[in-house]
């Protein structure tokens, strides 16, 4: 939601929920399940005012409800599947939805279809909606379509569409596009942890396309994995690249006229299954889904504080050993491993091995709340290892 006190979830089984950002209860049920958790989880997206939800999962185009969980419009049913959805920046009443290659927008207070449908070659990976540029919607917008490594702009006044634009590398697939609040550029960021910056009416690269410069070559992988999550604030300014056991935090700089860099701040701990990711609409909050349904909410404000804290005092105390547990992923063999020291290649350091039960819930310092299974939590002020290592397990006295 936009003051980021709520989050809408779509869960494994095509439920929908709104849960209270801070503790994770249930608020309101949107949508209820399928009882199926075979069925894939339910694709979602927010009004930006937070007043209307919109869901779809396979054979459905969206279904729009408010966040009290009142019907608007829908579902409707269709003959594509694998949803893809995505709200106007500035208009409660348009929502875009992709089926395969299929594109439409959709009046999001009467569910009916206002542009489209528009066929695109390909497997579309992302969509974003223009700001309206006049008070009329209807009189002129653009979608901007991502078809794997290459962006196409659709027209919806005039029916016309433009591109491929390729600014990213054909084994890459482009998982998120933001419009400037003026409609006039387009921020992409792809799989193989690149980012670039386009003219909308053009197409052409105007900044980029960059990697990220100062992450260590563990993270980056070169070849484009398709199943790497990226989430981008809505001003595009921040970008969170979470795959396995780690989430990429990264600034995106402007530099002069022309160059832009995307610089990484943090590499938090990830889910062992990566799922998906979304940030609130002022940046302040992340979300990352598993893909077995364990949802962590984080304070990435309060992780950037909690990171500054620890590396000042990592520097004022060289002779000591200080490590963030934020920034602590477990690796394949059960290891929670940090980066020991800054720099583009730091040496990864292992801290303590992580029994198997306990890994997938780990929670961190800055994980406002944790949904779904069994969380543990380490007693960081009265830690201890060796034989004894088990009693740094928060509820040990318990068990």
């Amino acid at each position: 939601m936009p003051d980021g006190e709520q989050i809408v979830v779509g869960w494994l089984g095509a439920r929908v929920s709104v849960l209270d950002t801070q503790t994770g209860l249930e608020v309101s049920n949107i949508r209820e399940g399928m009882g199926d958790e075979s069925v894939n989880q339910t694709q979602v997206a927010v009004s930006s005012n937070g007043d209307r939800i919109a869901s779809g999962r396979d054979f459905e185009i969206p279904g729009i409800w408010t966040r009290t969980g009142n019907t608007v419009a829908g579902p409707l049913s269709t003959k594509y599947w694998n949803m893809y959805i995505t709200f106007s920046p500035d208009s409660i009443d348009l929502v875009a939805y992709r089926s395969d290659g299929i594109v439409g927008v959709v009046n999001a207070s009467i569910g009916v279809l206002i542009f489209g449908p528009k066929e695109f070659n390909g497997y579309v990976t992302s969509l974003a909606l223009s700001p309206s540029i006049t008070n009329d919607p209807i009189t002129k917008m653009l979608v901007a379509v991502a078809v794997e490594h290459q962006i196409f702009i659709w027209d919806t006044l005039t029916g016309n569409v433009t591109g491929p634009f390729t600014h990213h590398h054909d084994a890459s697939r482009i998982k998120a596009l933001v419009f400037s609040s003026d409609g006039k550029y387009i921020t992409s960021a792809a799989s193989d942890h690149t980012l670039c910056v386009s003219d909308s009416s053009s197409g052409k690269a105007v900044r980029g396309p960059v990697k990220i410069h100062n992450c260590q070559k563990e993270f980056l992988r070169d070849d484009g994995e398709p199943l790497i999550t990226v989430a981008m604030t809505p001003n595009g300014r921040r970008v969170a690249f979470m795959g396995n056991f780690t989430i990429l935090l990264c600034d995106v700089l402007y530099k002069g006229d022309y160059d832009v860099v995307l610089h990484c701040i943090s590499v938090l701990a990830g889910h062992l299954l990566m799922g998906s990711a979304t940030f609130s609409r002022n940046g302040q909050y992340l979300a990352t889904l598993s893909n077995n349904d364990r949802l962590r909410t984080w304070d990435v404000q309060a992780a950037l504080e909690h990171k500054r804290i620890i590396d000042n005092l990592d520097s004022a105390h060289a002779s000591s050993e200080v490590f963030n547990l934020d920034e602590t992923w477990i690796d394949n063999d059960g290891w929670a491993t940090c980066a020991n020291g800054d720099g583009a290649n730091p040496p990864l350091r292992q801290l303590f091995w992580v029994p198997e039960i306990h890994r997938v819930g780990l929670r961190r310092p800055s994980n406002m709340c944790m949904v779904g299974g069994q969380w543990e939590q380490l007693d960081l002020e009265n830690f201890v290892h060796g034989r004894n290592w088990a009693k740094c397990w928060r509820g040990f006295e318990n068990s």
